[in-house]
């Protein structure tokens, strides 16, 4: 029995259907299924230990990677920090003998800092503002290291302790608590205290070194014109200083600057990145904030600065008065009972008209310093990339 012929209609619905299944369309629609959608295969087993070590190797190379740039981050603290401690010091030098010469001999000089600074132009020449630069410049490297690497490393470490993100904390404006890379911001106090604490760190290990600098410093500064020139220089005071007192009187002062560091520099970088935070960091904003940071220090750490530098003042052994001070409570009753409790306070115009340009110039050069590193750094490995791809 044969079929009926087709009709109009079925030839028709078998054309269109031919047309539509040839179509761009059907085919995309039915041959490409989504990756995400199409059944995984399990990959061989040899196939399976090889992206496991692919996959570890990659790790590896991140950990190293990530070595290697905490150990760049040193470097970097290293050089901005000795930079920075240079010129903090050409900028302030002339302050801190004025400074010193107050708070050690104040019936001698004014305690008006431009008067006294201009006596002693006079008397000995604008070279009498830079007498005892040599130690602070010598010291500078080291103690830039130290403070700068001591804070840089206990940040890093108190980021692995919390497990928090290296970047500020989070506000209140911020959606998220987390950072690109999925770790958790500090909490504002978190944020501050961190900063102190690595701060107040650096400051008690820089004490080690700066302690016996800063009493060569003392003790060449108060030599004026009129006095006997004991001190050729800093190898000459700390030679004669070790001969005649031993290493207690090359450390004379010691509990008085840890007294001073250790708080003043963890409310120093506070300070900073308070100041930071609020204005920017645009040059002008960076200068500022480094400016309004060191005179925040200087006047919560003044009392104890006068009473090391009355300690480091005395003389050598056996020249009199060389035991006038026992200790720093003993140098603090003694200087208050025979002078009032403004002694303390004595000379703090001249370190606040020092430590704002000082230490406006010593984050704001740390700063730049720091960018320029970074910017080389990064253009070094843009080139070593390109030869990569060569």
């Amino acid at each position: 029995m044969t079929s009926p012929p087709p009709t109009t209609t079925d030839i028709n619905v078998e054309r269109d259907t031919a047309l539509f299944m040839a179509s761009p369309t059907f085919a995309g629609d039915y041959l490409s299924i989504p990756e995400n959608q199409q059944p995984q295969q399990p990959l061989p087993p040899q196939q399976q230990q090889q992206e496991q070590l692919l996959t570890k190797s990659e790790e590896e190379e991140s950990d190293d990677e990530r070595v290697v740039s905490d150990s760049s981050m040193i470097w970097k603290d290293f050089m901005a920090g000795n930079f920075a401690g240079i010129a903090g010091i050409i900028a302030g030098h002339p302050f801190d003998t004025v400074k010193t010469r107050i708070q050690t001999n104040p019936t001698k000089y004014s305690t008006n800092v431009f008067k006294c600074l201009a006596d002693i132009v006079r008397k000995e020449s604008v070279f009498g503002l830079y007498k005892g630069m040599a130690s602070p410049v010598l010291r500078v490297g080291i103690l830039n290291a130290l403070i700068f690497g001591v804070y840089g490393n206990t940040m890093r470490f108190l980021d692995g302790w919390r497990g928090v993100s290296n970047g500020r904390y989070a506000s209140d404006d911020d959606e998220d608590e987390l950072d690109e890379e999925g770790r958790r911001r500090r909490t504002i106090s978190e944020f501050y205290t961190d900063i102190f604490v690595a701060g107040a760190l650096g400051g008690l290990v820089n004490c080690a070194v700066c302690s016996p600098l800063e009493l060569v410093k003392t003790r060449l500064q108060i030599q004026d014109a009129s006095n006997h020139q004991l001190y050729k220089g800093p190898i000459d005071c700390i030679g004669k200083t070790w001969k005649l007192e031993g290493i207690r009187g090359v450390f004379k002062g010691m509990y008085a600057t840890i007294l001073r560091d250790m708080p003043s520099y963890g409310v120093y970088f506070v300070g900073y990145e308070f100041f930071k935070g609020r204005w920017g960091e645009s040059p002008f904003a960076l200068l500022m904030a480094g400016g309004s940071a060191g005179v925040f220090c200087w006047i919560l750490s003044y009392p104890f600065d006068v009473v090391k530098s009355r300690i480091q003042a005395q003389p050598v052994a056996p020249t009199p008065g060389h035991d006038l001070y026992k200790g720093v409570i003993d140098c603090t009753v003694k200087s208050c009972r025979r002078e009032g409790y403004g002694v303390l306070f004595r000379g703090l115009n001249s370190a606040i008209v020092r430590a704002f340009p000082v230490n406006a110039v010593t984050f704001f050069t740390y700063e730049m310093i720091l960018k320029i590193l970074n910017a080389r750094e990064g253009g070094d490995e843009e080139e070593d990339d390109s030869d990569e791809s060569l």
